[in-house]
This record gives structure tokens, sequence and C-alpha cells, in this order.
């Protein structure tokens, strides 16, 4: 079908069309580039984090809900289960805190990998201490959160924490 519909085309057609196809043959085809590193998607990504640590101390869902995605466009990740939307995160939060009467999060090895201008990716290692009376939960495990730009704020879209003990 191909040949007919060139061969009705004339010899001038042909050949541009010939040309065309073959154009870009025998040269090294260039890999897709990357956007460099935004800066203030790495620092705001930072900032973020530290804010997160001193809500997880204080213990305070409230000092945390302004850095987590507003709606349904949220999701957190704890050991197998998950949160969506604001309201069942608020809800996770507070029952954590509502049982601890101190928590103790130290997070190393933090990187920050921008994903363009409004978006990066957070990973850490996480130790995070929970006392509860004369108990303390030591768990040991690994952060992952996905930021994003709204605005002027950068927001958590997704968190996924997940340890041994």
């Amino acid at each position: 079908m191909m040949t007919r519909a060139l061969a009705s085309l004339g010899p001038a057609a042909v050949a541009c069309a010939l040309a065309s196809a073959c154009a870009g043959r025998g040269r090294p085809v260039q890999p897709p580039t990357v956007p460099p590193p935004a800066a203030d998607a790495v620092a705001a990504a930072r900032a973020v984090v530290e804010q997160y640590e001193q809500g997880y101390e204080v213990l305070s869902a409230e000092a945390l809900k302004p850095l987590y995605a507003p709606g349904d466009d949220v999701l957190v990740v704890a050991q197998g289960r998950a949160w969506r939307g604001v309201a069942a995160v608020d809800g996770y939060l507070r029952d954590l805190f509502a049982r601890a009467e101190a928590v103790r999060l130290d997070l190393s090895d933090v990187r920050v990998q921008s994903l363009g201008a409004d978006a990066a990716e957070v990973s850490a290692a996480v130790v995070r201490e929970i006392r509860t009376g004369a108990t303390t939960a030591i768990e040991r495990g690994v952060l992952t959160l996905t930021l994003s730009r709204v605005g002027d704020r950068w927001l958590i879209r997704t968190e996924h924490f997940s340890y041994g003990r």
C-alpha cells in the first residue's frame, strides 16, 4: 500500500520523502538533557524538612498541618498503612502525638533531588524515638517526601516512612 502511495507522488516527491525519512541517520542520537538542579527548590525542601522535624519534636499536628498539600492531594504511608487527604493525615498525626509523651526525630543523610523548578524529592535516614511512660520505641528507617510548589509555598504531596525495629 505504501509503495502505491509513493508511486502516485512522482519522482521529486519520492526523493523528498526518502530524504526526510533518512534524515539524521548516521549521526549519533543525543540523549535528552536533564535540567540542572533548581537551587531554590533544594533550599525550600531543606526548610520544609527542618519544620517537619520541629513539628514532630513539639508533638504538634497543628505545626505540621501547613506543611502538607490541602484536600485529597496528600498521601502519607507508614509501615504499610496509607492516609489520603489532609483530614486523614491530621488524624494520623493527632493519634500518634496523643499516645506519645515525647518524640525525638533524628534525620541524617538528608538528600534533596530537584525535580525541576516546582518539585523536589527528599530522602533521609531516620531514627524516631517515641516515649510513652517508661517505654521508648525506637524506629530506624527511611523517610521519603515529595514536595511541590504551590504559589510561594512548598508542600508535602507524599510521605513514605518505613522502618524495622
